[in-house]
């Protein structure tokens, strides 16, 4: 280049993608239930979840690495009304029943107040009790009860309930449970993220095993849903699968003893007995598993029990508040951009 007179040449810096697909393809699983009203850690993980998106989807600049989808939970969780009657789902249909009743109406009530209580939720709610009430006669009153399904998942047998095989054990569709979000499937559209995120709702009670479990067969290539790589394919084309949980309480219900597909057992030492088993069973996938604690008033053995959860013990984050959960938020999105989306 001397030779001609061309002592310098001015150059930019341009980003080099090595991989064929996506670098990470990653499942948030939140917790969405009732205690998440409380002291606003509702819009806390809002603002540190839209950050996390944004922060990742960067690395789609180029060329599309990262794919992150989005499995709130509560004490179930919601698989969508469009797979009413997908192969893998048991579903009955909805009905109504009619039934006759006997009641009686108050005709009068004294030594009335106003009362507090605070749930197990953490959730205070205020109402009015009396002492002493008059009733009128007994009546017969005829009483329609509808029950439909709201596309919560409940469970299958064990140890099925903590696997992600063999679907023709379908998955039962309990009619009259209540749910979070549907779960949004991996995509690397920001928009359909956020919009998600934005419109959670907390409500209901704490069962982390079923956030835990349907995170992970959202990840998966086979059904019930299939838009992730298979693990040989992730393997050879450098794709790490990513778990981040994130609790802001203990196990509060468990797998019914007289009905394995509900959840409103109250057996807590079993709902963690299963935690810590489906959290080895996604980690046996060379699935990264990452685990946050929320707020100050998990008790220290769920802490614990998270940090167990996570991979080797050091992708486990105890965030007290808002800004600790951005920035544990934050320290994920470095990790993985460290480890799997470097240039």
């Amino acid at each position: 280049m001397r030779i001609i007179g061309i002592n310098d040449l001015s150059y930019e810096p341009e980003s080099q993608v090595n991989a064929p697909t996506g670098n990470a393809e990653i499942m948030m699983v939140l917790d969405a239930t009732g205690s998440m009203s409380v002291d606003g850690k509702m819009d806390a993980l809002k603002v540190s979840a839209n950050k996390f998106v944004e922060d990742l989807l960067k690395a789609n600049l180029i060329k599309s690495r990262v794919k992150i989808g989005i499995t709130p939970f509560a004490q179930y969780v919601n698989v969508g009304l469009d797979n009413r009657n997908a192969p893998w789902m048991d579903v009955p249909a909805d009905y109504t029943d009619k039934k006759t009743i006997q009641t009686q109406d108050v005709i009068s009530s004294s030594g009335c107040s106003k009362t507090t209580y605070t749930d197990s939720e953490g959730i205070q709610h205020t109402g009015t009790t009396c002492t002493n009430y008059v009733y009128g006669p007994t009546y017969d009153k005829e009483a329609t009860y509808e029950y439909k399904w709201y596309g919560c998942a409940g469970s299958r047998k064990y140890p099925r309930n903590l696997e992600d095989s063999d679907y023709s054990h379908k998955v039962p569709g309990p009619l009259n449970t209540s749910c979070p979000n549907r779960i949004t499937q991996l995509t690397d559209d920001e928009t359909v993220l956020k919009n998600e995120i934005n419109s959670l709702s907390p409500s209901g009670s704490t069962y982390i095993p079923t956030g835990l479990v349907w995170g992970w067969r959202a990840l998966s290539s086979g059904e019930p849903f299939d838009d992730g790589i298979s693990y040989a394919e992730a393997d050879t084309k450098n794709v790490q699968k990513v778990i981040v949980l994130m609790s802001d309480g203990e196990n509060q219900s468990s797998v019914s003893p007289s009905d394995k597909a509900m959840h409103n057992g109250t057996n807590l030492t079993q709902s963690n007995k299963y935690t810590k088993e489906v959290c080895d069973n996604i980690k046996s996938k060379k699935i990264l598993l990452f685990t946050i604690g929320f707020g100050t008033s998990i008790p220290q053995a769920t802490l614990d029990m998270l940090k167990a959860c996570s991979t080797d013990g050091a992708n486990y984050y105890n965030a007290a508040d808002g800004a600790a959960l951005t920035a544990a938020f934050t320290n994920i999105t470095s990790k993985l951009a460290s480890l799997y989306l470097s240039k």
